[in-house]
């Protein structure tokens, strides 16, 4: 492995003018690439060249992988019983003696949550009616 960092190395000194993609495509063809980090990297040591930002870094990653909202945390999952829409199914449950699964359906009539919703109220109910009752 050192040889090849030595051979890359190499590489990077005599091509002052190409680009480290360019570079790392040569010696991927040649067969002494090494790992793509490193080899940027190594790139950016030979040249004298400074770490990258981190928001370069975070704009390097694809949408799909980036976090929203960095620094803010999701608030946590909590039990069902637990969460507003909870309380609403429990409190209507034990007042009019009813099942559960009707009380949810009172519970989604009176707060007006279409069932297309209702169907979705998992993640919902973690921005909408995760709020504890006073």
């Amino acid at each position: 492995m050192t040889d090849n960092t030595d051979l890359n190395k190499t590489l990077i000194r005599n091509n002052p003018n190409l680009s480290g993609n360019q570079l790392y495509n040569i010696s991927k063809q040649s067969g002494i690439s090494i790992r793509k980090t490193d080899f940027y990297s190594l790139v950016r040591e030979v040249r004298k060249l400074p770490e990258p930002s981190i928001q370069k870094k975070e704009k390097s990653t694809p949408k799909k992988y980036r976090i929203k909202g960095t620094g803010t945390k999701k608030p946590p999952k909590l039990p069902f019983e637990q969460t507003k829409f909870g309380k609403i199914v429990k409190r209507l449950e034990s007042e009019h003696g009813i099942s559960e699964k009707r009380a949810i359906e009172r519970a989604r009539a009176l707060l007006k949550i279409p069932k297309k919703d209702y169907r979705k109220l998992n993640r919902k109910d973690v921005q909408i009616l995760l709020h504890e009752t006073p």
